[in-house]
């Protein structure tokens, strides 16, 4: 049989499910908005019973939270004159600004992650509840919240993205789900997308891991998320496969959609910008870039200048503007457990197969 990307892609879908890397996965490819190639595979869950998974079925989207709700939420503001780049990140909180030794830290640090912030921190542990989360933040042992000179380094961060959904929600006066889902899921059709999914979806659902007292199932993933009640800029979106098509073919479009847009072409020219040429970065505003000197999950064939992102959870979208190509990848591979690393080449593999047939 000749080769062809649906019979190689399912090949490698198999092949994935035989070598435990994952126990289920969508995969949805499209180029200039014609879907090239669609499946579904293995199981949505395994533990504590076994449910096959469907193209429809609902995934925590794990980080890819902080690109299609969170940055575009705030380039929306930036284009609406009521958040810069520029904007000291203290600036925006007031009640804490005696506090921050991070002063320097600007809104496009926070998005390029440049900002002198840590990584992470386990809120969970520290905090009383959600509202405490920037409180501790604010008052973390100076090594833990400026780590370096805000510009000189790339250290992606989960704190960036909680602080940017917090100013997000300031700024809008209203929280982010809602403002994301008024603003970006409904105008474009996006009906599977949300942060704290209906419980009546409990069917679609795509398990996670298991916790000792929980098992992921429609809840985040994500233990700080999950601590600031599923809802933060970081984590905590659940969507589908074929909801993330409408977002990338509205980005592949410059933002535009049919009757509107949800970004303009400026806000996606700057978004896919590298920010920090200086220093060798990979990031632009939020969005992960193949700068033709790095290594990601966009593999050896994908163009400089294209553009993605991952979740922990297994997640994937990595697109290209010039050829119109998106690649999805949704998976389950910290079911039941996160101890399988192989989902890093994986990835690499399916945007091979990808860019050969498709760029």
């Amino acid at each position: 049989m000749a080769k062809s990307l649906s019979s190689m892609l399912d090949v490698l879908m198999k092949q994935g499910i035989e070598d435990g890397i994952f126990p289920g996965g969508v995969a949805l490819v499209t180029k200039k908005g014609k879907i090239e190639y669609e499946g579904a595979f293995g199981n949505s869950m395994i533990t504590p019973e076994k449910r096959t998974l469907s193209s429809d079925s609902i995934f925590d989207m794990a980080s890819l939270t902080k690109v299609v709700a969170t940055t575009t939420a705030a380039l929306q503001l930036i284009e609406d004159g009521k958040l810069t780049l520029a904007d000291k990140v203290s600036d925006h909180f007031d009640e804490y600004s005696g506090n921050w030794t991070n002063k320097e830290a600007t809104i496009e640090d926070l998005m390029a992650h440049t900002s002198g912030f840590a990584a992470v921190y386990p809120f969970q542990n520290t905090a009383k509840n959600q509202a405490e989360v920037v409180n501790v933040i604010s008052s973390l042992h100076a090594a833990l919240q400026r780590m370096y000179e805000p510009g000189t380094a790339e250290v992606y961060s989960d704190i960036d993205y909680i602080l940017l959904g917090r100013i997000i929600e300031k700024i809008t006066g209203t929280t982010l789900d809602a403002y994301c889902r008024d603003h970006i899921f409904k105008p474009l059709g996006m009906n599977d997308t949300s942060f704290n999914p209906d419980r009546k979806l409990e069917k679609r659902f795509v398990a996670t891991e298991v916790y000792p007292d929980r098992l992921c199932l429609g809840t985040v993933h994500d233990e700080n998320a999950y601590f600031m009640g599923g809802v933060s800029g970081h984590a905590g979106l659940f969507s589908t496969a074929l909801d993330m098509h409408l977002f990338a073919s509205s980005i592949l479009r410059h933002g535009a959609y049919e009757g509107g847009s949800i970004l303009s072409t400026s806000s996606v020219e700057q978004m896919i910008r590298q920010r920090r040429p200086a220093i060798n970065g990979t990031f632009g505003l939020g969005w992960q870039l193949n700068t033709g000197r790095n290594i990601g999950p966009f593999g050896d064939l994908f163009p400089p200048g294209s553009f993605g992102h991952t979740g922990f959870t297994g997640t994937m979208i990595w697109m290209d503007i010039p050829s119109g190509v998106c690649s999805i990848l949704l998976t389950n591979r910290v079911h039941p457990s996160r101890n399988s690393p192989g989902i890093l080449r994986f990835r690499r593999l399916f945007n091979n197969i990808v860019a050969s047939f498709l760029l």
